[in-house]
């Protein structure tokens, strides 16, 4: 994906504009870790960060869809909740040009502003509370006393509330009947690989791209967090993968559709190596423990 792409020197490339630097300073200094330290992201989330906040000369998004998908453990709940309160009380939404250096915002002549959206509506969506459990839990932690104070928060164990009520974020797993018709200016998709047919994963899927498309100015996005889909499940995940690999064969118009993926590459080996027989061992008896090897 593009947090991955190197130039010709081995270096990680950079958009060239991009409100994400913005998004890091704010993050570092208003949100806390589980220890109650400062925030810090990892060298490659702070890569995701600037793509996934890249913007066009216009001041578009680039990007109008994502995907990052990630082993467990990697930290996807805490990056997302994160973003998640980005969108709902950091700069995240394109504000002008810099027509000076502003070294106390970290930007640069000619680079992107980026401002609060004072309409923000965020919402973590999954097909079952279980799902949203994880990312919600992050936000006990991560809001600080002092923040709360700042943005006049109020964080309840499913939403959260600032400016007095005029934002909210909250977990939704109602039905897609119910979700039909909200105007959320970010979403969360959260283990969209568990959003299957039988838990009307899709039709989950297909409101919440509905709902986004209200958008007047288009700057309504959704981003999901996912593990490694079970291609024989036909989840919302497997989906957008193929909807990718799809755009980029030509065999699709390209939406926007922004795709990180740590993988292995399609030569990597999934059996072992086979070793070599032991001395004085009959190579058809060594071959049949190989084959149960293999099988498992």
């Amino acid at each position: 994906g593009p947090s991955w792409q190197r130039d010709e020197f081995g270096g990680f490339i950079a958009p060239e504009f991009t409100l994400g630097w913005e998004v890091i300073r704010w993050a570092e200094s208003n949100l806390q870790n589980d220890k109650a330290e400062p925030w810090r992201f990892t060298k490659e989330q702070k890569r995701l960060i600037l793509w996934w906040y890249e913007v066009a000369e216009t001041g578009a998004f680039v990007w109008r869809d994502g995907v990052v998908q990630r082993l467990k453990g990697w930290g996807k709940d805490p990056f997302a909740a994160v973003i998640a309160l980005v969108e709902l009380v950091g700069p995240c939404r394109f504000a002008g040009w810099a027509a000076r250096d502003m070294p106390e915002r970290g930007v640069k002549r000619g680079e992107p502003l980026a401002k609060e959206n004072p309409v923000a509506w965020v919402q973590v969506v999954a097909t079952a509370k279980a799902q949203t459990k994880n990312t919600m839990a992050c936000f006990g932690w991560l809001i600080s006393t002092d923040m709360k104070k700042r943005y006049r928060m109020q964080v309840n164990r499913e939403s959260i509330f600032s400016h007095g009520g005029a934002r909210r974020l909250e977990a939704v797993t109602s039905s897609p009947r119910v979700l039909e018709g909200n105007r959320p200016t970010f979403v969360i998709r959260n283990e969209p690989h568990h959003w299957v047919d039988s838990n009307e994963g899709h039709d989950l899927a297909d409101v919440c791209q509905r709902n986004l498309d209200k958008s007047p100015d288009g700057s309504a996005r959704g981003l999901s967090i996912t593990n490694a889909y079970n291609p024989a499940e036909n989840s919302v995940a497997q989906v957008q993968r193929e909807t990718w690999e799809s755009e980029n064969a030509g065999l699709a118009i390209k939406t926007g559709l922004f795709y990180d993926s740590v993988e292995g590459p399609p030569s990597l080996a999934l059996n072992p190596p086979k070793p070599p027989v032991p001395d004085g061992r009959p190579e058809a008896e060594f071959d049949e423990i190989y084959a149960e090897m293999t099988k498992k």
